[in-house]
Order: structure tokens, then sequence, then C-alpha cells
């Protein structure tokens, strides 16, 4: 079986890579409007399978369900309360750092 190694990323490269990435992204405030309309409860979690639907099935650029699980996966609550859910707010701030402490 014949593997192909990918030539070693450069850091600068990789830089612009993210930076290009990021400036395609919308604002925080514009996703986590966006995430609040799934926020029944009003209480900062979404239902992961509400979620999951959506970006498989809404869009321009719908996921895959290997995509969504492997974007979402840590965030999901497993136990408690909030089981199955996910806190939208700490997807974010893991995917766009955390800005509340930021002017």
């Amino acid at each position: 079986m014949l593997s192909i190694i990918p030539s070693p990323l450069e850091f600068p490269a990789l830089l612009t890579y993210i930076t290009s990435l990021k400036s395609q992204m919308s604002s925080r405030h514009e996703l986590i409007g966006a995430l609040t309309s799934f926020d029944e409860s009003d209480n900062g979690y979404i239902d992961f399978e509400d979620i999951r639907r959506e970006l498989m099935t809404t869009g321009p650029k719908r996921m895959t369900e290997d995509q969504v699980n492997a974007a979402l996966q840590g965030f999901i609550e497993r136990t408690g309360k909030y089981k199955g859910k996910v806190s939208y707010t700490r997807f974010l701030d893991s995917m766009m750092g955390d800005q509340t402490a930021q002017g």
C-alpha cells in the first residue's frame, strides 16, 4: 500500500491558514445570537441532537455527522441536569477565546 506523507507545514504557513479561517468566521456576537435561537430555556445550553441536525441539513456548507461529532463531542454534557446538551458559550470560548474579560 502506497502512503503519501505530506510535507511538513511551516509555522508561518500555519499562522496564515489559521488567520484566514478565523477571518471567515462570524463575530462572537453573531454566533451567540444564532445559537441562542436554539436555547429554548435561555440557560446557555442547546440540545446536541437539535444542533447536529441543523448543521447537517441547513445552509450551503453542510457538515457531515463525523464533522459535527468531532467539533462538538467534547462539549456534550454526559451527566446531570444538562445531559445531552452542549454549552455553547464554552464551545465559543474554546473556538474564539474567552472574550468576557476583554474590553
